[in-house]
């Protein structure tokens, strides 16, 4: 019986510890959503030293005090007008094996800006073809993006050149080549 009444205090002091675990957290979540939602001002202007004002009372008796002069209330400064911001574009440039791009890589473009892109085979292969946002475009050389608003990326796929003569043959005349096969040596 002894064992089970210390797991049973021990399940308790879990339940316990477990409670006031959630209790502080939920207390100090509840402090830091008031301060964010300006519920308390830890400031200094708001400190203990701070002078509290009561409101006043609106007098509602017949004593009628005659209106002030106004004056006109300044005008607060103007805004500073911001420049607005400069958009910058992106445009990833990769190439296969077999060629370049250049620039490559992640290449940044300001807004309305154009980028053009050098394709550069290397020694042995062509370009086979350029994906521009996932689709084939017809491109030489080079590729602009012009005016550029938005992400873009160019992808060069190479492959390997045609070769532009067939193998050579040589015709061996008869009885002056390697024996087929053992019998033939003669």
């Amino acid at each position: 019986m002894r064992s089970g009444k210390h797991s049973n205090d021990l399940q308790k002091m879990k339940t316990y510890g477990f409670v006031t675990g959630a209790v502080l957290l939920l207390a100090v979540l509840t402090v830091v959503l008031c301060v964010m939602a300006g519920a308390f001002d830890f400031s200094r202007d708001g400190g203990a030293d701070a002078q509290v004002t009561a409101p006043q009372p609106e007098n509602t008796g017949a004593i009628v005090t005659p209106p002030q002069e106004s004056t006109p209330a300044e005008s607060p400064d103007p805004t500073p007008t911001k420049e607005p911001e400069k958009l910058t574009w992106h445009i990833s440039a990769i190439a296969g094996k077999g060629g370049s791009l250049e620039p490559s890589g992640m290449v940044s473009v300001e807004d309305g800006k154009s980028v053009t892109f050098v394709i550069s085979p290397e020694d042995g292969y062509v370009l086979s073809q350029i994906k521009v946002d996932g689709e084939n475009v017809q491109a030489g050389d080079t590729y602009t993006f012009e005016n550029v608003s938005e992400d873009h990326t160019i992808y060069a796929v190479f492959r390997l050149a045609p070769r532009d003569e067939a193998p050579e043959t040589t015709d061996t005349p008869a009885g002056t080549g390697i024996p087929s096969s053992p019998t033939d040596i003669g």
